[in-house]
């Protein structure tokens, strides 16, 4: 004989006989008086499965729950109480004839106990029905739809928290609705104070730097009430090349805009395991962000998303587009995400996803260049620390022009172990012992920098091409340096540029092969190969022109992904190659022109450089404005 035990004690809460009736519908096939055997796996709405547990419970005790022998016959688990042990609960299936296993995320599950299963069915929070039938079974009174509504509305433990035996109901909907009004109306706007150097102490990040101030302006303006969420970018991309610190600025932004910091990355939710666990821990990185806003979620190796429309690999198509829709959700929810800023940070621009970088989600993208010879004694003087390092540092930043704030860290640390080792203090002449050796250039080598540098020199006075401030051709440089020689220029900043503008910048980029051509016959390999090199700068103004602008052969403009989108895009067409190469050549061509009209102010600038290494501005101009008046007092 088979019994259930029932007491007026257990009478379910609302909350629990609402979650009854969508538990009911789920098992309707098997809550029946022969009590058949049946294993069901129930995939809960997240802080559910408590109460999905307790009505799973009562619905299988309103049958039966233990046998003639006293015996228990069914039972119902939830994942949240640990992970489930797989072989156990198939062993206990062989003398239990009804079990339920609640789950919030099916990927906890093991493949076996999901096959093991009779069925496996996703529910979600009752519905405004479902409390209708809950208050008439319950002989609740007051119950209408409006009510049944609102408590839809509403989370199951606000329900439970809110409607009590002893409170009348619709006392208990006011406050439902008091609380919710008070969430939605003052948002978390806390300031969080945490250590270590703010943004505005630090140097060497360029626009980013400007970005993140103004971020934390805006900021200090929505938690003071005069601007509203929408009003504060909530996403931006941090693009820059491997150690300029884009991970030190998430810190120091955080610092300095007061905010929690949640930290993350492509790689550390791919290490969780397959697709499941990857899209669990990504979900998990945003929930906690939303639990410690405002906050910061800073996520690293942006570009490891890739892009759905990206070509080849098409054996990950199904993955990545599943990794990218649920990065599209958590980025932008219904919900919405005030509080929660999302920072990403790349290498690389031109891989990821348009559809990420869309308003409402990474819709900025930042840029952190390579530290100037300003920004470079900056950081130095910051990892120097309380150390005083008298001077201006100027042949150590001389020294390390083209290295990132990391290699500048490298190198501050090299010198405190030469301080320690020879017990000296820290100071200039221990940094420069500690920077790598130095190779001496060649004659040749150094003629033929002089000529290039002379060539880009000349072309920037000629066309006035910004503000010339110095042309420099170095007589020795670091081990595996390319770069020997270099014109700093300051250009303007302007609201418009013209196409004929564009042109002259291109014409002094190739200035110095033009030079190298008309002095040396040829050129060498140093204007290419780089990203930073005179070739590729000068081809990503003429796609701009072409396919940015609309200043070129066509009026429709494509923006792509980030400057290395243009690299993309001349790859993807043949038409737009040939036209970038026809500008180039064009500007080439004009370049040597001009070159050849003033060959005696190039010749005579390459020797001065030979001897001087470092010609100013001003004394480039003093030579090519005295050199015309020559020619002209030779022509009257």
């Amino acid at each position: 004989m088979s019994y259930t035990l029932h007491s007026r004690a257990s009478r379910p809460t609302l909350a629990v006989a609402a979650t009854m009736c969508v538990a009911r519908q789920a098992l309707r096939h098997y809550l029946r008086d022969n009590m058949p055997a049946f294993f069901a796996i129930i995939v809960v709405p997240k802080d559910t499965d408590d109460y999905f547990k307790s009505a799973v419970k009562t619905l299988i005790g309103s049958t039966h729950r233990v046998d003639e022998h006293g015996q228990e016959v069914a039972t119902v688990l939830t994942t949240p109480m640990g992970p489930i042990d797989t072989n156990r609960t198939l062993e206990r299936l062989a003398n239990l004839r009804q079990v339920v296993i609640i789950a919030e995320d099916a990927t906890e599950l093991s493949h076996d106990l999901i096959r093991a299963a009779d069925f496996m069915v996703e529910v979600q929070t009752p519905r405004a029905v479902h409390y209708l039938v809950a208050a008439r079974n319950l002989s609740m009174h007051g119950m209408n739809q409006a009510i049944a509504e609102t408590l839809a509305a509403s989370s199951l433990r606000d329900v439970s928290s809110a409607v009590r035996q002893a409170r009348p109901l619709l006392r208990a909907v006011a406050q439902l609705k008091k609380v919710k009004q008070e969430e939605t109306a003052k948002p978390n706007k806390k300031q969080v104070k945490r250590s270590g150097p703010k943004l505005e102490n630090l140097s060497g990040y360029g626009p980013a730097k400007d970005w993140g101030m103004q971020l934390a302006q805006d900021l200090n303006d929505w938690r003071a009430g005069n601007i509203t969420w929408d009003d504060v970018d909530t996403g931006a991309l941090l693009v820059g090349p491997p150690g300029v610190g884009k991970t030190s600025y998430a810190e120091a932004l955080a610092n300095q805009c007061e905010l929690s910091l949640v930290s993350a990355s492509a790689g550390r939710w791919q290490a969780k395991g397959h697709l499941g666990d990857m899209l669990k821990a990504m979900r998990a990185a945003f929930d906690e962000a939303e639990k410690k806003k405002p906050c910061l979620l800073f996520i690293d190796e942006f570009d490891s998303f890739g892009d759905r429309d990206a070509a080849g690999d098409q054996d990950h198509v199904d993955y990545r587009r599943q990794v990218i829709n649920t990065l599209l959700e958590c980025l932008d929810p219904t919900e919405g995400r005030e509080g929660v800023v999302v920072l990403g940070a790349t290498n690389n621009a031109s891989g990821i996803d348009r559809a990420l970088l869309r308003s409402g989600r990474l819709e900025t993208v930042v840029e952190i260049p390579l530290p100037d010879a300003e920004a470079r004694a900056a950081i130095i003087r910051h990892h120097t620390k309380k150390d005083v390092l008298a001077g201006d540092l100027a042949d150590v930043v001389d020294f390390t022009e083209g290295w990132s704030g990391a290699d500048l860290a490298r190198l501050v640390r090299e010198a405190r172990r030469i301080t320690r080792r020879q017990k000296v203090a820290m100071s200039e002449a221990v940094l420069l012992q500690a920077l790598p050796p130095t190779v001496k250039l060649t004659d040749e080598a150094r003629w033929r920098t002089a000529v290039h540098e002379a060539g880009h020199a000349l072309i920037s006075v000629a066309l006035k091409v910004g503000d010339l401030r110095f042309v420099r051709v170095k007589r020795e440089v670091g081990q595996g340096s390319v770069n020997a020689g270099h014109n700093q220029i300051r250009l303007p900043q302007k609201p418009s540029t013209t196409v004929a503008e564009f042109n002259d910048m291109i014409a002094f980029l190739l200035g110095g092969i033009a030079a190298e051509n008309i002095m040396l016959s040829c050129y060498g390999s140093g204007a290419g190969g780089a990203h930073s090199s005179d070739l590729f700068l000068a081809s990503d103004i003429a796609t701009r022109i072409e396919r940015h602008l609309g200043l070129g052969s066509s009026l429709s403009v494509e923006l792509g992904n980030g400057d290395e989108g243009l690299e993309r895009m001349r790859l993807a067409d043949p038409a737009l190659r040939k036209l970038v190469d026809q500008r180039l050549k064009a500007q080439l061509d004009r370049a040597i022109n001009i070159l050849e009209a003033h060959f005696g102010k190039l010749e005579d600038l390459a020797s001065q450089l030979m001897v001087e290494e470092i010609v100013s501005g001003d004394q480039v101009r003093d030579l090519f404005h005295a050199h015309e008046m020559s020619m002209a007092s030779i022509a009257s």
